[in-house]
């Protein structure tokens, strides 16, 4: 999980340049290797939980189906043939956690996995400071390939730190762990996390109030105040852009998102396969590069990485399943009374505000996009048990109204 989360890389992957990147280089391709057999020792004598589990991941199987038909287009099969090997894995860890770890064991989990980073980061940056910073910016990334790959860790581990249920003695030692994440988020100087923390508090009271019979009354202060820093932010972008340290082309971003978009209308309905586009045999990469003065290797944007890979058909069918999870994930918050109900929504929101700036979703060996999967299926057994238990009872209480009406014409009868 650490390796999906993106870390200990560093410390195992050499520094060749901000050129390459983790796909391309030798030493990660052999972790990634390593990593796929040690995961099929670990999946393959779970079959049968596998199976159960894709019995309720209906919708990430039509995901994955529509990315692995994206073979027959892609202009290099090689490397769509190599990220959907990768992909399965993935989907198949994140099916397995849906089976066998609950909402609130999820967040455990996550929580020991983000500190043990944590730990990692703060240890590098004391013992190995050469390690915990970037060579070519200098930014934090402690235990991390890059700094935004730390910023989206922490994040998650803010936000699963703070609906972990804690006894009286232990909630000092959660309010810690928050700081602690969010102070690494800062100094490694990566903003989109930070956007998505300050999101999910301006919600807070909207998503607390859906527990509520009068939640939509709660749902207008939090909703207003969003909608009007949203316009105060439009009307004053270039004064927050400055006081975050960003230029008006989001650290160059812009123009990579203007040469993509260009190549998605190329082909905007089925895209270039999935993982061929920033493959390096297709030469897109080298080509965006010289364009943007620089190498991002990836769109920056989930939903335009989505788009490069199966085209508007497959961001179609990914929003109608997340919008479905979303929804799911609502009910549940509003008929729930732990703690952790308010977990998914939550990790929903946060996921798709740093995708506006990250390409991590449906991406193979991602903590974000395991977590989707294992959600999902989490969700939708929830689903699954409420209508049993609702056909149950009122198949129980039509059986006492038929015994009630036999009642009378049985003693009529005699």
């Amino acid at each position: 999980m650490l390796f999906l989360a993106g870390g200990l890389l560093p410390l195992v992957v050499p520094d060749t340049g901000p050129k390459e990147t983790a796909d391309s280089d030798r030493a990660s391709y052999l972790l990634q290797v390593a990593l796929c057999l040690m995961s099929m020792v670990f999946l393959l004598p779970r079959w049968h939980q596998l199976l159960r589990g894709l019995r309720a991941a209906m919708p990430v199987v039509l995901l994955f189906s529509i990315n692995a038909i994206s073979v027959i287009w892609s202009g290099t099969r090689a490397a769509t043939i190599h990220s959907l090997m990768y992909l399965a894995i993935t989907v198949a860890l994140g099916v397995y956690l849906g089976v066998r770890l609950s909402i609130q064991q999820q967040i455990q989990f996550l929580c020991v996995v983000v500190g043990i980073a944590a730990i990692a980061t703060v240890t590098l940056v004391v013992f190995a400071p050469w390690r915990a910073f970037d060579p070519y910016d200098g930014s934090l990334r402690g235990d991390f390939l890059t700094k935004n790959w730390l910023g989206g860790a922490m994040g998650l581990g803010a936000i699963s730190f703070y609906f972990l249920p804690a006894r009286r003695g232990m909630r000092l030692l959660r309010a810690a762990a928050i700081a602690t994440c969010v102070a690494l988020i800062v100094f490694a100087d990566s903003i989109a996390p930070l956007v998505g923390l300050a999101v999910l508090v301006a919600l807070r009271p909207a998503l607390i109030g859906l527990r509520t019979h009068s939640f939509r009354r709660k749902l207008v202060a939090p909703i207003c105040a969003l909608l009007s820093g949203i316009l105060l932010l439009v009307f004053n972008m270039e004064a927050f852009l400055n006081f975050v340290g960003r230029n008006s082309f989001l650290t160059g971003r812009i123009p990579v998102w203007v040469v993509v978009i260009g190549d998605i209308l190329k082909r905007p309905w089925f895209g270039y396969g999935y993982g061929a586009y920033w493959a390096r045999e297709a030469g897109n990469a080298d080509y965006v590069a010289r364009l943007v003065q620089w190498f991002p290797g990836q769109s920056h944007n989930g939903l335009l990485q989505i788009c490069l890979s199966v085209g508007l058909l497959g961001l179609i069918v990914f929003l109608a399943v997340y919008a479905k999870v979303f929804k799911q994930a609502v009910r549940l918050q509003a008929g729930g009374a732990a703690r952790t109900d308010l977990w998914p929504v939550a990790f929903l929101i946060f996921t798709m505000i740093h995708n506006m700036t990250e390409s991590g979703l449906l991406e193979p060996y991602d903590l974000s996009t395991a977590l989707f999967i294992a959600l999902v299926v989490v969700l939708n057994r929830r689903h699954s048990a409420r209508r049993r238990n609702a056909s149950s009872d009122r198949q129980r209480r039509n059986g006492v109204r038929l015994c009630a009406l036999q009642g009378p014409a049985a003693a009529s009868g005699t």
